[in-house]
């Protein structure tokens, strides 16, 4: 019950920092985080009842895709009036959201990832890692993905970090909700 409960409240909390309604506190706006971290052992159900959660959540997750594909279509026909081209041609301007959800990946990946997210007006960054013990022991990225979390997790801006390949290059992330979910 107790491990069920702490997915239950983060995912919770995901799904608010998906509708970026962010916590105005003395003069500041703070997005809504958290970083929840279970430790369970293996054939507990973890990854069952997260399914289960998920699916639960899965129709009001659903109309925040369909409220997120709009606004990339409003988009992609300003791109297109602002190209000189006919609003019909918005489909040649079009990028399809990313998915609210990843796996873990290197931090320039990452980076990426959220720089496509805080283009839109909802969603959230999200870090799940199963079998944290096993992904920090195996993965040289998990400890800078860690380290970037716990920057972004105060007030959601995370400077850009200099890459040597231009094309791996992200921008500096501001105010984007991100959460994580490690066990």
């Amino acid at each position: 019950p107790k491990m069920r409960a702490l997915m239950t409240a983060s995912e919770l909390i995901t799904f608010a920092g998906h509708l970026r309604k962010n916590i105005s506190w003395e003069g500041a706006s703070i997005p809504i985080n958290a970083i929840s971290i279970l430790i369970g052992g293996s054939g507990t159900g973890k990854g069952r009842s997260l399914g289960a959660i998920r699916q639960i959540l899965s129709p009001a997750l659903k109309l925040i895709d369909v409220s997120r594909n709009s606004h990339a279509k409003l988009l992609a026909v300003t791109a297109a009036e602002d190209a000189g081209k006919p609003v019909t041609k918005w489909r040649d301007f079009y990028s399809k959201p990313r998915d609210l959800v990843t796996a873990v990946s290197t931090l320039p990946g990452w980076v990426k990832h959220l720089n496509a997210l805080e283009e839109g007006q909802l969603g959230a960054g999200t870090l799940y890692v199963d079998e944290l013990a096993s992904e920090m022991s195996a993965s040289k990225d998990l400890m800078e993905l860690l380290t970037s979390l716990a920057i972004l997790y105060d007030v959601g801006n995370l400077p850009v970090k200099a890459v040597k390949d231009d094309s791996s290059q992200g921008q500096s992330i501001h105010n984007l909700p991100v959460n994580a979910l490690l066990f």
